[in-house]
């Protein structure tokens, strides 16, 4: 089965492919404050919808960067005006922090796709040396609320440490040499319907094209993942948005060895 496919069909309409609702990104929006002319990239932009917001609300130019043809393509006729203007470059593409110049943004965003570039961890080294001294980060991770069971861990096909606790993530981002601005964690009721919602995407697919070649296998995938989230997930995972300010003195961290 494809995963970009898969992926796209379990998002559907979804403005927003992770946990944060729209109203909530917006909040965070409305506090960059971009200078005209600001350079936005977005990591692992999905459809493209922040961006969009973005760049309604400022007079900017951004890139989003994304690995599915699918969202690449629903965010080319989500803002085919700004692209049009110009003003927004789509790349579908694995993205590679080297096919951007050092210092050379004004915000980095990446949220929910921290894996496109090494982890959390990777996204605030790769943040900190395209970004302009002064320039912006907005990023969304996952943290545990509690250790994780075993079962969990297993049914993730992951380990404890690959999340750390919300408190974790704001340090990790001021050790980078960044300036924490804001950070929330999303609501219950905000993964409880992003949840919702992905699951009952892929059961109505299923049903409405049952001759899907993949359909089955949609259905294998789906109601365990949704049985983890109740039974574990619920409980345990949370997400945090964290915007973070690169040092107006434009001091970098000695890189590492």
């Amino acid at each position: 089965m494809d995963k970009s496919r898969y992926s796209w069909i379990a998002h559907g309409q979804l403005p927003i492919w992770n946990p944060c609702c729209v109203s909530h990104l917006q909040r965070y929006v409305g506090q960059l404050r971009l200078r005209d002319g600001s350079a936005i990239l977005d990591i692992g932009c999905g459809r493209g919808h922040l961006l969009n917001l973005i760049l309604s609300q400022y007079n900017a130019c951004g890139t989003g960067v994304d690995s599915s043809p699918y969202a690449i393509a629903q965010a080319a006729r989500s803002a085919a005006d700004l692209v049009a203007a110009g003003r927004l470059t789509l790349v579908e593409q694995t993205f590679a922090a080297s096919d951007y110049a050092a210092a050379s943004l004004d915000l980095v965003v990446c949220i929910g796709s921290t894996h496109a570039s090494g982890g959390y961890g990777g996204v605030l080294k790769t943040a900190r040396r395209l970004l302009r001294a002064g320039g912006l980060l907005l990023v969304g991770e996952g943290y545990w609320k509690r250790p994780p069971a075993a079962d969990y861990l297993a049914f993730l096909q992951a380990t404890a440490d690959e999340h750390g606790i919300h408190q974790g993530n704001q340090t990790a981002g001021i050790n980078e040499g960044f300036d924490l601005l804001a950070c929330s964690e999303c609501r219950q009721e905000e993964w409880d319907a992003y949840e919702e919602q992905y699951s009952r995407n892929v059961e109505s697919h299923v049903r409405a094209t049952p001759h899907d070649p993949d359909a089955r296998v949609m259905l294998e995938r789906i109601r365990p993942w949704r049985e983890a989230y109740l039974r574990w997930g619920r409980d345990t995972l949370g997400f945090g948005l964290y915007l973070f300010r690169f040092g107006l003195a434009g001091v970098r961290p000695k890189a590492e060895s």
